[in-house]
């Protein structure tokens, strides 16, 4: 079991009743969410699995993965009012993370998956925390997807979100972030290298990490989605 807490109270970002309710009109197909989630459907394999969604919000992407075949979806986050809309089909498992662990025994889950989560995270031993818990639950030689703000993102205009442009950011440095949404809000994430994330994941014991950058298809509505990345997503195996 992880040691501390994995979300200290007073760094949570904190969804009001409105901004959960405008979040969940967002959906994936024709989103900026769109290109990253077809990422994670064309490199994991989900079918018959029992896979943790590791900050599953509305629950976007455990109705994702249902699709995709899997069995069983635990799907975790801590903000009460996100979770309350994540959808009672079968074999979505919706579950308040506490601040000390996943709740969830060793090697517990086939595949981990985690969609615009860690960008949330305020600091660096947070997102350690988060990532050593995820590689406690897998099995051996289980796979991390790991869906987050692409670095290269900030201060691009897409469809459905907006990052403020910074000059010199660092990695732990606060971003705004306008969602479009109606009615429209903005929320606080965090900044993160590359390096940092892959660091980070290779201190949780993931190797053969890679790393894509995908972009939007052909298709109308897009803004910078077709030039840069929105996302990058990660792959990594956890050691045996």
């Amino acid at each position: 079991m992880l040691q501390g807490a994995i979300f200290r109270d007073e760094m949570k970002y904190k969804y009001s009743l409105v901004q959960a309710r405008a979040y969940s009109q967002l959906g994936i197909a024709g989103t900026t969410y769109e290109p990253g989630f077809k990422e994670l459907s064309r490199l994991g394999y989900f079918q018959g699995k029992t896979v943790l969604d590791f900050g599953t919000g509305t629950g976007r992407t455990a109705r994702l993965l249902k699709l995709l075949g899997a069995k069983r979806v635990l799907a975790v986050d801590r903000d009460e009012q996100m979770l309350a809309r994540v959808p009672s089909d079968e074999g979505i498992e919706p579950h308040l993370l506490t601040e000390s662990h996943i709740p969830f025994p060793d090697a517990s889950v086939d595949v981990a998956v985690s969609a615009h989560a860690f960008v949330e995270l305020r600091t660096r031993e947070e997102m350690q925390q988060a990532a050593n818990e995820i590689a406690r639950m897998l099995v051996p030689a289980g796979m991390f997807l790991l869906i987050t703000t692409n670095p290269a993102a900030i201060g691009c205009d897409y469809k459905s979100y907006k990052y403020e442009n910074i000059d010199e950011l660092k990695s732990g440095d606060s971003i705004t972030c306008l969602i479009k949404t109606e009615p429209s809000f903005t929320i606080i994430d965090t900044y993160w290298t590359l390096d940092v994330y892959q660091q980070v994941l290779q201190s949780a014991g993931f190797t053969r990490i890679q790393m894509t950058f995908p972009l939007a298809d052909d298709g109308e509505g897009w803004l910078d989605e077709q030039k840069i990345a929105p996302d990058v997503v990660f792959v990594g195996i956890k050691t045996s």
